[in-house]
Parts: structure tokens; sequence; C-alpha cells
């Protein structure tokens, strides 16, 4: 499929559906980049539009990875930092990170407690980044590591994760490693194969079969819940009827037994009253 390609030049690139994507070397990565690349080559494919994915040629590119100068720190947005950093690549970019919450001033070991163990290691992971970002100051060279956003028609990165790079060595090292990636990868178009699409296809409608058959099996699961509480409910009612009729004829029998014990007492009072008075009566001469 031919379409715009990097800085607007038509070029004959292939852009393969996204089930494909697992097969990319960059998709997964965090891929070395210039402010610049990021600024001028980075580009959109309007097939993808609104999934915050760029293209380098026809690569797929969620994450990113820089290395420069801090020549800008702002701290007094309530809730973010914004950073500028200069990797010498002719252009500067902003970096946007957001600033913990309160809720965040919890230790690891609390919140995994009272949430998922998964929760306490994210909120170990934004304290450790927050305490990187307090000891950062203009002329710090950090790496950067998070996605590509848009703020006022310009791209910035939204950081995940940040570090202070040690030494000269370490920086050298990076951009070995940055203009390694260009010339082995990035230079060059993705090329997947009829065949590999064919599989990657198969394994791509195997995923969503097996989605389907989950939630036709969930569905069916609580579909059967629904009928052991209707039963069970019918059940307790059914029951309840049984009991509720044991207790009025229980209750027949006690109103029987008292009405008789009462005949029977007033029975005897009235004997007994006969009785005394038959005493006290005085006999005729």
């Amino acid at each position: 499929m031919a379409a715009s390609g990097p800085n607007g030049r038509n070029s004959n690139l292939t852009f393969y559906p996204a089930y494909c994507f697992k097969a990319s070397p960059t998709y997964f990565a965090w891929v070395k980049l210039t402010a610049f690349d990021i600024h001028n080559i980075l580009h959109i494919n309007s097939a993808f539009q609104g999934q915050n994915l760029y293209f380098y040629l026809n690569h797929p590119i969620q994450f990113v990875y820089l290395v420069g100068v801090v020549v800008s720190y702002e701290d007094f947005h309530e809730k973010r930092w914004l950073l500028i950093i200069d990797d010498s690549s002719g252009a500067t970019i902003e970096v946007s990170c957001p600033k913990p919450e309160e809720t965040a001033d919890k230790n690891p070991d609390q919140a995994s407690k009272e949430g998922s163990e998964l929760d306490g290691i994210r909120l170990a992971e934004v304290q450790a980044r927050a305490n990187t970002i307090a000891s950062i100051d203009v002329g710090s060279v950090i790496s950067v590591r998070g996605k590509v956003g848009t703020f006022r028609d310009t791209r910035q990165i939204h950081l995940e994760r940040v570090a202070i790079i040690p030494d000269t060595n370490a920086e050298l090292r990076f951009v070995e490693q940055r203009t390694k990636l260009k010339v082995e990868v990035l230079s060059k178009p993705w090329i997947v194969s009829s065949r590999e699409q064919s599989r990657l296809l198969k394994v791509a409608e195997g995923r969503r079969n097996t989605d389907k058959a989950q939630i036709r099996k969930c569905k069916e699961r609580e579909t059967a819940r629904q009928a052991r509480e209707i039963r069970h409910a019918e059940r307790i009612a059914k029951k309840y009827e049984e009991d509720e009729v044991k207790r009025a004829a229980a209750a027949e029998i006690a109103r029987r037994a008292g009405e008789m014990f009462m005949d029977h007492n007033s029975r005897k009072k009235v004997k007994s009253a006969v009785d005394t008075s038959a005493m006290k009566e005085p006999r005729k001469l």
C-alpha cells in the first residue's frame, strides 16, 4: 500500500495490519531516537489514527528512548513536572511527567496489602521516578523513556521512566546504539513475507476465537449461576411456605388445646363453686 512517508514525501511503503505488529522489531521496544526524529521523522498513518501509534518509515513505534541535557526544568505546576531536553540533534523536546497523587504517600508494603501486588509495584515505580526527578537540575544529562504525545500542536514525551546518566561514556554508548539501530533497522522498510502474514493472521484469529470462546464460557457460567440462584430462591420460598403451613397447623392445634384446657378449667371451677355452695347451704329441719 503506497502512503505518504516522512516529511510528507510520497514513498512506496507497505503498512501492515495491526496483527502483524507483534513481529516488528520496534513495536514492543524502547526505540532510541532523537528529538529531531520525533518532531520531523515520525509520522502518523491515517489507517491507525487515534491509536497513539507513530511510524518511522513503516516501522510501528509506541515507545521512545532519548538521552539529552536538561535545559529547562519547571516544578511550579500543581500536577506535573515539565522538562526540556536538548540532545544536540538540532531540536529540543518537552518532557511531561505527572506528579504523584496524595494516595501515593503510602509505602509499597502498605499498598500491596490494601490493593494488589501490581499496585504496590506501580507505586514504587512512581515514587522512584519522583525521587529521580527531584534530584535533576538544569545541566543534568538524563535518559527519558515514554510515549509521544501532542500538546498545542507540538510533540512531547509523556514520561514513564527517567534516569540520570552517570558519565560521558554511558552517553556515548547510547549514541552508538542509536546509530546502530538506525543503520540496521530504521533506515530500511520493514518487510513481512506473505507466509509470515498468513501465520500471524492465523494466530490473531485463533486468539480472537479463544477470546470469543472465553466470553461464551463466561456468559454460560453467568447464566448457570443465575439459574442456580433462581432455583435456590425457589427452594427457599417453597420451604418457607411449607414451614408456614406447619406453623399454622401447630398454632391451630395449640389454640384448640388451649380452648379445651380453658373449657376443662371452667367446668372444674363451676363444679367447685357448686360444691362449695352446697356445703355452705344450711340443712332444712
